[in-house]
């Protein structure tokens, strides 16, 4: 309970941070990594509806045209989390994706930079992506300086808490 309160606090003090000066930070720069940080340090069932919530509540202070991110990235935490039982599983894990657990959380962190940026495109964007793809590519780019460091940051602070028992690891009867 203590986690999914901090992860809540953390999650919701960044969202203020990028809603308070949006000129200064990219959209989700900093909030998308944290978010997914958070679904992964919790690994569980309110770990997942907690995020899904900020994102939702992203969405909603800045509507777009798609609600992609609330929409998918719970769905893709759950194929990343669930095939793992233990979070202490680093080699590579079972899933069908065949990634290393450390890069997990940098790989769902490119997903959903990629899924915000794609769904934030009005419709006439969308008939035109071709001519589109150079201002996308730019987006992209900004938010991805900020969101992989911070994620890889957030994925070696995970794997340190394991090795050093900081996090209490649940395993199956």
């Amino acid at each position: 309970m203590k986690g999914l309160f901090l992860c809540g606090c953390v999650m919701w003090v960044t969202l203020a941070v990028e809603l308070a000066n949006p000129s200064r930070l990219p959209h989700g720069s900093l909030l998308l990594p944290i978010i997914c940080g958070c679904l992964f340090w919790l690994r569980s069932t309110m770990g997942l509806i907690l995020p899904g919530t900020m994102l939702l509540l992203d969405w909603i202070a800045r509507p777009s045209f798609l609600p992609l991110c609330p929409m998918l990235v719970p769905m893709l935490a759950v194929v990343c989390l669930a095939p793992s039982t233990r979070s202490d599983e680093y080699s590579t894990g079972r899933s069908w994706l065949r990634v290393p657990a450390p890069l997990q959380l940098p790989l769902l962190t490119l997903v959903s930079v990629i899924l915000q940026s794609l769904g934030s495109l009005l419709p006439e964007q969308w008939l035109s992506l071709p001519a589109q793809a150079s201002a996308v590519l730019e987006n992209l780019k900004m938010v991805l300086i900020i969101a992989l460091p911070v994620s890889a940051v957030i994925s070696l602070t995970i794997r340190m808490a394991d090795e050093f028992g900081m996090r209490r690891v649940f395993s199956q009867g």
